[in-house]
């Protein structure tokens, strides 16, 4: 199974799949914070590092990255959970899925249209307002 992790942090989605004993064939990262993609290379040296999420790409079998393009026929399984700054309650200004970070579900929601795969996963903070919720809910 070829899976695509968004905000990959320390690939936690790997160690999951993992526990599950699946491992994945090709395993693509999308993660731009330098300390997270070095925890992954040393627990996951097999992890294909793809960069911005908003650099990236799918059209017909073709995964289109900052850091190359790869033919990959199908994704079999996008996981990930947007940032939550701009949703979470901590946040006093709580600006939702308008906010610079939170706004980012939109990258996860065109490429989960773009590939199409059989599975999705989607994890986020319980504390976000109801309407965002449900616009994601509705969305996805």
């Amino acid at each position: 199974m070829n899976v695509l992790s968004l905000f990959d942090g320390m690939s936690c989605c790997q160690i999951a799949l993992n526990k599950l004993g699946i491992i994945p064939d090709i395993y693509f990262a999308s993660e731009i914070k330098p300390h997270a993609i070095k925890v992954t290379k040393s627990n996951f040296k097999n992890t294909i590092h793809i960069g911005d999420i908003r650099k990236v790409s799918y059209k017909n079998g073709i995964l289109y990255t900052e850091n190359g393009k790869f033919e990959v026929e199908e994704i079999k399984l996008i996981a990930g959970g947007s940032p939550c700054q701009d949703l979470s309650i901590m946040n006093k200004t709580q600006l939702g899925l308008a906010g610079d970070k939170s706004q980012l579900f939109w990258e996860y929601d065109r490429l989960l249209k773009e590939i199409n795969p059989a599975y999705f996963l989607l994890e986020n903070v319980g504390s976000m307002p109801y309407n965002d919720l449900m616009t994601i809910t509705k969305t996805l």
